[in-house]
Parts: C-alpha cells; structure tokens; sequence
C-alpha cells in the first residue's frame, strides 16, 4: 500500500505509523500553498513539530508562524488551519491522537487526487462520509457539504479501485435517485414556504376552480406548513443516508400529488394543472422512490468475499 499521499495541489503526507491509538506521518507544504478552510477535529488531537521551514497556523482569532525545532498541539474541537506562506518548503511531523478514521479520510483525498477528480463536490463528498475527522468551522460550510457531498458518492480510498473501469449502472441510479430527491423536496418545500408567504397569490397556481379567500385563507397556510415539512422529510433521510427508508417515503409522498390530480379533475380544475404538474409529480416522486428501494449496497463484492468454512466429512 503507497504511503506517500496527495491531500492537496500543495500539501503531502508520508505514513510513518498506523494503529488504531496513533497515526503519524511527515508532512510537505510547498511554498505560496493554498490556505485551507476553517476546520476542527471532533475525535482527535494533533501534535506537530516542524522539521524545516516555516509553517502558518490559523486560528478563530489569531495567525501564528511555526519555525523548525518549535512544536505546537491543536486540541480536538478547536477550529484552525495551516499553510505554508513562506518561499521555501516546509516539512512537519505531524501525529494525530487516537488514530480513529483518519488514515481512512487521507487516503479518500489522495484517490480523489489519482484520479483527477478534485472538485468541490468530490471533496464534499469525502467529508460528509468523514465527518466524525473533519468538519468545516462554519455552520454555513457545512450545510454546503452536506448538500454537496449527498449528491457525490465517496470515491472508494483504495487506489487499485481508482484505475478507468467500465461505467457502473448502478453507481448512476444512485446519482440519478439522489438528484431528484433533492430536486423533488426543494420544489416541495418551496411550494410549502409559497403558501405561507403569499397564500392568495400561490393558490391560483394549484389548478382548482376556486380556492378560499378573506379569512377563510387561512386554510392555506396550514397546507404549506404541510408541504414544508414534507420537503424537509426526504432531505432529512438523504443526508442521514437512510436511503431505504428514503424509498418508502418517497413511495408515500407519491400519494399526495396524485390525490391532489384527481381532485382538481373532480372539481373541475384544470386539467392541464392535474396532468403535467400533479400527475406527473406523483410519477416522479414515486420512481424516485422504486430507485431507491432496488438499490443495491454499494460494495455487494464485500458480501461475496466472505469465507465459507469447508464441509467436515463424518469419519467412517
């Protein structure tokens, strides 16, 4: 296994040591290196020391230059960043205390770095399956990783299994489930804040013939509550990856748009409004909801990897 690995355009680590109570390497900033978000460690600490060079370390209110021979700690949950600003290299020993996932978390960025995909994206996609590593300081940040990191599957760490393969059918279910359930419930909590923001002028829209007004307007706002909550719902389960789950609600939340066709039809409602924005919800809802309910686990090969014991033969 390689344990020299890319984190960054700027940054390199070699693995020293491994085990489940320590992970230790020596790390490479190159100079003018790019400044990193903002971040903190909720399961371990770090011990560094430089070894040459000079290496910038950020913290929530101060910036502060490390030279070689002086050594420094960041305690776990204490948000900071480092970077080499200098003209020439720098180089640490670098040890993080318990080891947890950390090595798990490198080795995702350097597969990330071998097979060129370094987006955003890709690398939200890392640390939302690291977060128990790595989380952005800012609550904004993180929120993005999360939407970002939902609709990108983490890249496998190894990197035998970052060589060109043929395209995987199931991989792009995946990706195709995990976008339409986030595009299906923001449209469905946007209607939901729709109605109670502006509950006379959203309900046109809905394909009734008439819908209340005056007081009786009320009546609308509790239905974007509704809607509200049932677009939060599917977000909920996709970012806490309960994906079959996922497909039994959206399965569910297909009733609604469908019952809601057939009312307007009843009602002599547009017909228009029933067919290609209610029905047609209701058809996407609940494909995306069979999508997710046939997925397959992401590594079915773990499964058939496993050890059958041998028959033992009954003596004579």
């Amino acid at each position: 296994m390689d344990q020299t690995l890319t984190l960054s355009g700027s940054e390199r680590i070699t693995v020293i040591e491994s085990t489940p109570s320590r992970f230790e390497v020596e790390a490479t900033y190159e100079p003018q290196g790019e400044k990193p978000p903002m971040h903190m460690h909720p399961g371990h600490a770090e011990e560094f020391t430089v070894l040459a060079g000079v290496l910038r370390v950020g913290y929530t209110d101060q910036e502060r230059d490390y030279a070689a021979g002086e050594s420094f700690e960041i305690p776990r949950g204490v948000a900071h960043r480092m970077w080499n600003a200098g003209d020439s290299t720098a180089s640490v020993h670098w040890v993080s205390t318990p080891a947890g996932r950390v090595e798990s978390f490198f080795r995702a960025m350097d597969a990330l770095h071998r097979a060129g995909t370094t987006s955003l994206m890709a690398k939200a996609g890392v640390l939302r399956a690291h977060s128990d590593v790595m989380r952005p300081s800012s609550a904004i940040t993180r929120l993005l990783v999360q939407v970002l990191g939902a609709l990108r599957p983490t890249p496998t760490a190894s990197p035998a299994d970052v060589q060109p393969q043929g395209a995987d059918p199931m991989t792009f279910r995946r990706h195709l489930a995990t976008c339409l359930t986030f595009l299906l419930a923001a449209m469905i909590g946007y209607v939901g804040v729709s109605y109670l923001i502006d509950p006379g002028g959203t309900a046109p829209g809905f394909g009734m013939a008439a819908w209340p007004e005056g007081d009786a307007a009320a009546f609308l706002a509790t239905k974007g509550a509704r809607d509200l909550v049932t677009g939060i719902l599917p977000l909920v389960l996709l970012f806490t990856r309960q994906r079959r789950a996922l497909g039994w609600a959206m399965s569910i939340i297909a009733i609604v748009p469908l019952l809601d066709a057939a009312l307007i039809l009843s009602t002599g409602g547009s017909t228009a409004m029933a067919i290609w924005v209610h029905a047609l919800t209701a058809v996407l809802t609940l494909g995306t909801g069979v999508l997710l309910l046939t997925e397959r686990p992401k590594h079915p090969a773990a499964a058939a990897n496993t050890t059958v014991p041998a028959q033992v033969s009954a003596p004579a």
